[in-house]
């Protein structure tokens, strides 16, 4: 009640008073409080009695008087309880499942909007349920799932806004073997069995699939893209579980043409189902093998992806200050392969990488099939599957490729320096495709004097390789833009999009051979959020994430 109007609600006093700072009341002892309850003197004569409603202090009444009572009836009944549509109750309960199956999604948050005011917000709970009220039938519906980091992503988009995803949640369920199943399914030998791993290898989101989402999860595996993929807001994609169940044929045949691209994240149209079919179904973005549900789990910020199907000999050999070695890597024994991933740890500060040579692989290049400009600098990454169907055999003592090195410093013992690095990409080896087996192979890696001839231009571009980076990242004004250059002088243009893909910024350079700065002080009229960073030199794409707060 306000002590200016107190005929507001009912109990309020005839006579308002505004009520001394503190617990204090008037010496005639006649106050009342803001519902119009008297306050009684003590025996006495001082006034103790205090009401939670009008002062906070712990001498002040902690229990609601009759008029207090009163006053929440009246509020509950004439403002509350029309809002509350009890006939609408529970009609937005359902579940959010694993596409297709009985295995529910922790943390997926839903946001219904309707053509009025009315909103309804719910998250689902560890078992993937959830339970709120659709004011309307007819309403829009926009699909999050909450990472495991601690920031937010689009924090001023209420329907957007989510916790950002760890490395180890967009590579959980994804691997080479995937790679091999799309390109299964471009070349039409083994087409993907459902709708939902159509949507699911769509990795682009370009509503098809190709060697571009092939391109596009090889730069993920690889550690290119780190903890996220260009135009995607979340590592998971969700659509209302009526439209596989209700039309099943053609989403199966062609899932694009039957939803037109249109996933939640977007706010797609919805109109509210029968009851049983209010659910909605995930897919994870690049697992067409169905492997999430058993890979690794990603408990927290910090954890990483996990290896398990490969080890690694290493000798116990020691090279002196700038000498240049060669390290083969081998496989120990014959093996059949369909497909394989893995990192080695070489760390940056001991070891120079000056080159990368593949042996007798086909379809293995140091273009697509190496990790060389990577966000951890320690890191080499690789992974290879034959551009055909099919698997190869390798006799034992096999090499796969060769690292030229230079010592930085005197090195003791490469056997404490070297390992395979499955916190960047979890090392698999598989004979078949599909099969989801991981082979455990033996791996060795041999040391010798470097042979062959490499110019000084091949040593240059390999310390330093095309890339484009900012500083500072995350930056909250403006940034420098650094775009390394091997080549001649070059036009190009600098993108930045966000991450649906749209147009946010674009701006003319002349780049030179070598490292190239510009402060881009336009950065500073983004809004907070995360934009993707792109530049193509020599007909490569360069891109790199960056976080504005």
């Amino acid at each position: 009640c306000s002590y200016l109007n107190p005929s507001a609600f009912p109990g309020c006093p005839i006579i308002g008073q505004n009520p001394a700072p503190g617990c204090d009341f008037n010496n005639a002892l006649t106050y009342l409080d803001y519902n119009g309850d008297p306050i009684n003197p003590a025996p006495n004569g001082l006034s103790l009695g205090r009401n939670f409603m009008s002062y906070w202090r712990i001498e002040c009444l902690n229990h609601f008087t009759q008029e207090q009572h009163t006053r929440a009836l009246f509020y509950y009944q004439n403002h509350r309880a029309p809002s509350y549509k009890l006939d609408r109750c529970g009609t937005f309960t359902d579940k959010v499942e694993l596409e297709g199956t009985a295995t529910g999604l922790h943390n997926v948050s839903l946001r219904l909007r309707h053509n009025t005011t009315e909103k309804c917000n719910v998250t689902s709970g560890r078992f993937g349920h959830y339970s709120g009220l659709a004011h309307q039938d007819n309403l829009n519906v926009h699909a999050y799932h909450n990472g495991k980091r601690s920031t937010l992503e689009f924090p001023n988009d209420p329907l957007k806004v989510h916790y950002d995803h760890t490395r180890c949640e967009w590579l959980r369920g994804v691997t080479v073997d995937d790679l091999v199943a799309i390109r299964d399914h471009v070349i039409a030998v083994t087409p993907l069995p459902t709708g939902y791993r159509i949507i699911a290898a769509d990795a682009n989101k370009d509503n098809m699939v190709t060697t571009n989402d092939i391109l596009t999860l090889r730069r993920l595996i690889l550690d290119i893209y780190h903890d996220f993929l260009p135009n995607q807001e979340q590592p998971w994609r969700f659509i209302p579980e009526f439209v596989p169940q209700d039309f099943q044929a053609p989403f199966n045949l062609n899932p694009f043409a039957l939803l037109g691209g249109a996933y939640l994240e977007q706010g797609s149209p919805y109109v509210l189902p029968v009851d049983g079919k209010r659910g909605f179904d995930g897919m994870k973005i690049g697992d067409v093998n169905f492997s999430w549900l058993n890979d690794q789990n990603c408990p927290n910020e910090f954890s990483e992806p996990g290896g398990g199907g490969a080890t690694l000999a290493v000798p116990a050999l020691s090279l002196s200050q700038n000498e240049v070695a060669a390290l083969t890597v081998k496989l120990t024994n014959p093996q059949e392969l369909s497909s394989f991933q893995f990192a080695l740890k070489l760390p940056a500060d001991q070891l120079e990488v000056l080159e990368v040579q593949t042996n007798t692989l086909p379809d293995y290049s140091i273009e697509d099939n190496f990790g060389l400009n990577l966000q951890n600098p320690d890191a080499l990454t690789t992974l290879w599957f034959k551009n055909t169907s099919g698997t190869f055999m390798m006799p034992g003592n096999s090499p796969l490729f060769t690292v030229i090195v230079k010592a930085k410093s005197s090195i003791s013992n490469l056997q404490e320096l070297i390992s395979l690095f499955p916190e960047i990409t979890p090392d698999r080896f598989y004979q078949s495709a599909g099969t989801q087996t991981v082979q455990v192979v033996p791996l060795a890696i041999t040391v010798g004097p470097e042979t062959g001839n490499r110019s000084e231009k091949d040593t240059e571009r390999v310390n330093s390789p095309h890339y484009i980076q900012c500083t500072p990242n995350p930056f909250s004004d403006a940034c420098t833009v650094t775009i390394n250059h091997i080549g001649e002088r070059e036009e190009t243009v600098l993108t930045v999009t966000d991450l649906n893909g749209a147009l946010v910024l674009q701006q003319s350079l002349l780049i030179f051979e070598g490292e190239n700065n510009y402060e881009v002080s336009t950065f500073k009229t983004l809004p907070n959020g995360t934009y993707i960073v792109s530049a193509k030199l020599n007909n490569q794409l360069l891109t790199t994430r960056i976080i504005k707060n």
